[in-house]
């Protein structure tokens, strides 16, 4: 399998929000998507404990709540535990990157957008979206912050 890059040139971000931290020129996100696949809620829990470990995340959410089980819901309710997952966006046709899907897009079991994953990305981790470690840790870290509230 051949791994697809692209680079993500922008990050977007909300008026009144801190700039994001810098990125450096190397960094590119990876769109290697996998076969379809759903991981049972046995391999969902052993996820969220290695991409803890990875993420350096604050255990709390600004609500209190804690980064787990709020990564949790998100897996359930917006990708559906699948690793392949791809949101679609039939308005935004304009532009595709490599898997096909618009920059707006959210992927993996997180369902990341490419510019929320590139800010949050862990650097022991894959800089594939798709990849669950990857995309579950940065995912958390995102959690974690002041942006993902």
């Amino acid at each position: 399998m051949i791994a697809i890059v692209a680079v993500i040139a922008s990050c977007s971000r909300n008026a009144g929000d801190a700039p994001p931290p810098p990125t450096p020129p190397e960094a590119v996100v990876v769109f290697d998507r996998p076969a379809p696949r759903t991981l049972t809620p046995d391999q969902v829990e052993a996820l969220l404990d290695l991409a803890y470990d990875q993420a350096g995340a604050p255990g709390l959410t600004s609500s209190g709540v804690d980064v787990r089980t709020r990564a949790r819901e998100v897996i359930e309710t917006e990708s559906g535990r699948r690793v392949d997952a791809l949101e679609q966006k039939p308005d935004s046709v304009d532009v595709a990157l490599a898997d096909g899907g618009a920059p707006s897009a959210g992927r993996g079991l997180g369902m990341l957008i490419p510019a929320t994953f590139l800010r949050h990305h862990r650097p022991s981790t894959s800089m594939n979206i798709y990849d669950p470690v990857a995309n579950v840790a940065a995912l958390m870290a995102y959690l974690g912050s002041n942006e993902g509230q």
